[in-house]
């Protein structure tokens, strides 16, 4: 039995390489059609389908006990009584799809329902069947709809919406279970247990009780042969010609039960019947039926084939799909020795090897599988690499090192010795110059040519000892892939990459060399490129399906194929370049899953050949369940895109309509779009993006998740797009839009900013006036500022005048100080000598009057000389010093009557004195001759007399002395007449010594001189003021005595 299994497999294989099927196979087994069920536990809503209808490329609907269910592959949408206005009754008992895109709805209570553009509308109650249980529905080419109900048959215009009820004695209260109209427009009715013809408004009896039974007809159709099949209620199924030739078909011989539900003929005239026990399917001469579970043994009541080529069945356990699966797997079922297969390869006589986990070799070859289990020392159980020589040797890599067979024996090649034979050989390579490469598991790479061997290790700068992949490349470049980079062996000499050179990983799975010398690299996190000398890494991220990526096969039409350990899928050569370049945002993926007939998810990889390309073009795969074999040829890409839906959308939870530009409150918060595709062949395979004009820039990718949501959107237009690709990558280019306006708050609207706009406006002007008058009082302010400043900077100007002449007066007074007192110093020694010898002279002449009166004239002369000399000396700071603590009242009032007499009786003194005066530091012979100095002055100032005025007062020394950096008290004594006055040239030079504005011998020039010494030498400040005919007042300022004197 598991032979002839195999001769079936293999012929599928190689005999139908070219063929390829459409729709179901109807040579296929019934249990190899690859069949997938919906039970509850998948989310059917429940488990009774008793109808199922299908418009175009739209959505599957069927009915149920609960309600009628709309499926688009993944989702199912139930719409019943208690959620669905307009449906009252939810056993659905028929459907029929119309013309227009609408669907007629047949229920038990409820009457007729008609879905169009989202909406129910129900037809009922007086306007004829409302009332009536409806048994079934037709749609004839007139744009009539036929219903069959518990009692009669009525026509409905669907432009008129009309219902007409046939008034024919065979049909006006008969039990209408079954209608059909032909390709010719005769409605084929079921009434009472009996076939019926109505051609035109002629009924007429085609067959009754006596041929079909008892039962009720159940079910009508026609073949592409022009056969009329009957399915009867108890009696089995009927066959009929237009000439009223039979062949009947009854239970447990002929079908699996005489009870028929359903007759169905799809689109290759095949004609399928659902019985009370199961499914089953005519061949043209007798009906095939299987023994099991599911669809082949439950109670059967509608099928339907939709326009991908599923077939779809109704039954009392749930909703199935038939499908043709592509994918072969060889396994021990078939005869293999071991299901766990580690590499294929095919030589060059077209036998087919696989390598087996544990158990040898099995080799493929005419329909028949042979055996070579391991042989101790020479063969492993472990068979992970196979190669062959140019002259047909096969060289076989295993757990035993490596092994050849030749001339049908396996045995050890001479140079085997060479190799551990207790290390995995993992990868051999014959390469263009015939040299024999052999990557081990511990052991590094050996390379033999002209029977020398050389042995790459990491320590000789292999990448690492484990190799899995050996390939060349077609500048005869040796790329070698290990568990830890990839190795380049380049005229002997080796580079290594990895990661940093942009390799998704250093695990190297698998290689694969194509045109432009460009290649494909698989490893345990992606896949890498290499080209134009760069690496190009593409992760599960980007799009592929898989990580680990054990085997790389081209088809040469354009697609790759890759295994991995969740199963293979394909991908396209230029949508990965294109990636690579930039030109495209992701990797479509085409992932191989149960709808394909891959029963089994898990490759194998990890040594050479993990999958092989065979001569006619099909591809093998090592997988955990045996060998995989799939034709790419039967995989046409599918250039026509599902069509897009927007199933609904809401608001907060609140639907809102999908065929007007919806207006959504401004304080509304979430807003949830729902999509789908109408592809019910692969619908895991459709992939979706999505774009709200107004906020995303750009498409948005959303795999296969059908749903988004935006929040707290601004106020203003919005269109939502969204469009789908089928499996094989082919967008709609035509999205589905969803227009929809957020309106503004009050405060956002148009006539609100006008409003602020006129504010701001009126703001802004008196903004503007008050900013104008606030600009002209900083500019009165700033100008008088300015012009104090000016004043300010004016007297700071006169005031650095002021201090530079009298610092210039200072340094010319100190320079005239120093002079005169060296002057004053010379002087003044001659002057003792001169007084000296005057003094003896005149002792010597006191007996002779007229020399002794000369001598009392030379003495007067030297004392006048004498008194000049001190002059100078007081001027110069040069005197003696000795000063005591003096109280200024109490001085002056001593020395007041020397003054008065100085000064004559012509001159009034005035003496003056604050309440606090303080006491000084100071010389009394000094400070008297100050006195005497200042009243000779004033004395002759006032030649007619005046005012003599002493004045005391305390003062700070900055008070009297603007250039004074001290605070320190002193007492001020102010010295006043109210002489003639004078010039200010004068005033500038009253302290230079000699300096006299009256005649010649009446003064010497000192006065002023002195005092100004006799100031500086208490550490005082001294200054005139004066006014021509008015008078002087000098100011003498003498710090106060400290605690300390």
């Amino acid at each position: 039995m598991n032979q002839l299994i195999l001769i079936f497999c293999l012929s599928f294989i190689w005999i139908n390489s070219f063929s390829f099927v459409q729709a179901l196979n109807p040579d296929r087994e019934l249990t190899n059609y690859v069949i997938r069920a919906w039970q509850t536990e998948e989310g059917l809503p429940q488990n009774y389908v008793s109808t199922i209808a299908r418009y175009d490329n739209e959505y599957l609907w069927f009915g149920t006990l609960e309600g009628l269910v709309r499926f688009d592959g993944v989702q199912f949408k139930v719409f019943n009584k208690f959620n669905t206005p307009g449906i009252s009754d939810s056993f659905i008992s028929c459907l029929e799809p119309l013309s227009n895109g609408s669907i007629a709805v047949g229920t038990e209570k409820g009457g007729l329902l008609i879905y169009s553009n989202g909406v129910f509308q129900s037809f009922g109650i007086n306007s004829a069947p409302g009332s009536l249980y409806i048994r079934s529905l037709e749609h004839d080419m007139r744009g009539n709809l036929w219903i069959g109900t518990g009692f009669g048959l009525y026509k409905m215009e669907l432009n008129k919406a009309h219902f007409t009820k046939i008034d024919n004695p065979l049909v006006s209260s008969s039990n209408i279970s079954a209608l059909f109209c032909d390709s010719g427009g005769t409605l084929w009715i079921g009434a009472n247990g009996r076939l019926l013809k109505m051609t035109g408004e002629d009924i007429t009896v085609f067959a009754d009780t006596n041929v079909l039974g008892n039962g009720q007809v159940t079910s009508i159709c026609m073949d592409k042969q022009g056969f009329i099949w009957a399915g009867t209620e108890g009696n089995g199924l009927f066959m009929f010609s237009y000439s009223g030739d039979m062949r009947h078909f009854g239970g447990g011989k002929d079908l699996p039960s005489a009870i028929i539900r359903t007759v169905y003929c799809d689109k290759n005239g095949v004609i399928w019947t659902g019985t009370a026990s199961g499914i089953a399917r005519f061949n043209g001469k007798r009906f095939d039926y299987a023994e099991g579970d599911g669809v082949f043994a439950v109670d059967v009541f509608c099928i339907l084939e939709d326009a991908e080529n599923s077939l779809w069945v109704g039954t009392a356990a749930g909703l199935f799909q038939l499908r043709d699966g592509k994918v072969q797997v060889i396994s021990t079922k078939h005869g293999l020795a071991h299901n766990l297969v580690f590499c294929t390869f095919e030589d060059s006589r077209g036998r087919l090897w696989l390598g087996l986990a544990g158990a040898g070799i099995n080799v493929l070859d005419n329909n028949k599988v042979a055996h070579f289990p391991p042989i101790p020392g020479v063969l492993g159980g472990y068979v992970f690499a196979f190669s062959e020589m140019t002259n047909g040797t096969i060289l076989v890599g295993s757990n035993e090192g490596i092994t050849e067979f030749k001339n049908g024996l396996f045995g050890k090649p001479p140079w085997a010795s060479r190799i551990p034979s207790n290390d995995d050989v993992r990868a051999v390579l014959i390469d263009s110059k015939k040299r024999i490469w052999i990557g081990t598991k511990h052991n590094g790479l050996f390379c033999l040519q002209n029977g020398l061997f050389n042995n790459y290790t990491k320590t000789n700068g292999l990448a690492d000892n484990t190799v899995r992949v050996i390939v060349e490349d077609r500048y005869n470049n040796i790329w070698v892939g290990t568990d830890n980079g990839l190795t380049q062996i380049s005229d002997s000499v080796l580079k290594n990459y990895s990661t940093n050179h942009g390799l998704p990983s250093v695990s190297i799975k698998s290689i694969s060399v194509q045109d432009q010398n460009i290649l494909w690299i698989g490893t345990d996190h992606g896949l890498a490129i290499y080209r134009r000398n760069k690496f190009y890494s593409i992760f599960p991220k980007d799009g592929l399906y898989g990580d680990s990526i054990f085997q790389i096969l081209d088809d040469y039409s354009g697609f790759l194929w890759l295994s991995s350990s969740r199963g293979i899928y394909r991908v396209s050569k230029n949508n990965i370049l294109s990636f690579t370049d930039g030109s495209e945002t992701y990797v479509h993926s085409l992932a191989l899953g149960k709808i394909h007939g891959f029963t089994v998810s898990e490759c194998v990889g990890g040594s050479q050949p993990a999958g092989v390309r065979l001569r006619g073009g099909q591809l093998c795969y090592p997988s955990v369940y045996g060998v995989l074999i799939l034709d790419p040829r039967d995989y046409i890409p599918n250039k026509n895109p599902p069509r897009v839906v927007i199933e609904e959308a809401s608001v907060d939870n609140t639907p809102i309509k999908l065929n007007t530009n919806n207006r959504i409150k401004p304080d509304s918060g979430e807003i949830t779009v729902r999509y789908t595709a109408m592809c019910l062949a692969s619908p895991e395979n459709v992939k979706f993006k999505y774009k709200l004009e107004g906020v995303d820039k750009d498409w948005v990718y959303a795999g296969n998740v059908r749903m988004v949501r935006y929040n707290f959107l601004k106020p203003g237009q919005y269109v939502f797009k969204v469009t789908a690709c089928n499996s094989d990558g082919y967008w709609n280019p035509q999205p589905v839009e969803l227009g929809f306006e957020i309106l503004p708050r009050f405060y956002q609207t148009v006539w609100f900013y006008m409003l602020l706009l006129v504010i701001f406006g009126v703001l802004s002007y008196l903004f503007y006036l008050h900013r104008i008058n606030r600009m002209k009082a900083h500019e009165r302010t700033l100008q008088l500022l300015v012009d104090l400043r000016t004043r300010r900077l004016k007297k700071e100007v006169d005031k650095v005048r002021k201090l530079q002449a009298a610092l210039l007066e200072a340094k010319k007074l100190e320079s005239i100080g120093r002079l005169a007192a060296g002057v004053a110093h010379h002087f003044n020694n001659i002057l003792t000598v001169i007084l000296g010898h005057g003094s003896l002279l005149k002792k010597q002449v006191e007996n002779n009057p007229e020399a002794l009166e000369n001598v009392d004239r030379l003495i007067k002369a030297t004392n006048q000389a004498a008194d000049i000399t001190r002059s100078l000396l007081a001027f110069s700071q040069k005197m003696l010093f000795r000063p005591k603590i003096i109280d200024p009242i109490a001085f002056l009032q001593e020395n007041m009557h020397r003054l008065q007499m100085l000064l004559g009786n012509k001159i009034v003194i005035r003496f003056v004195y604050s309440n606090v005066i303080p006491n000084i530091y100071a010389d009394p012979e000094m400070l008297q001759l100050v006195l005497i100095n200042l009243a000779n002055n004033s004395k002759d100032a006032m030649p007619q007399g005046g005012e003599f005025s002493i004045e005391l007062t305390q003062a700070k020394a900055k008070q009297v002395d603007q250039f004074s950096e001290t605070e320190k008290d002193g007492l001020l004594i102010k010295v006043s007449d109210t002489g003639v006055g004078m010039s200010v040239e004068v005033l500038e030079k009253v302290f230079e010594p000699f300096f006299t504005t009256k005649d010649i011998g009446q003064g010497a020039g000192l006065g002023l001189a002195t005092v100004y010494g006799i100031v500086k030498q208490h550490n005082g400040h001294i200054s005139i003021t004066s006014t021509k005919g008015v008078g002087t007042t000098v100011s003498i300022w003498i710090p106060a005595a400290s605690s300390e004197q």
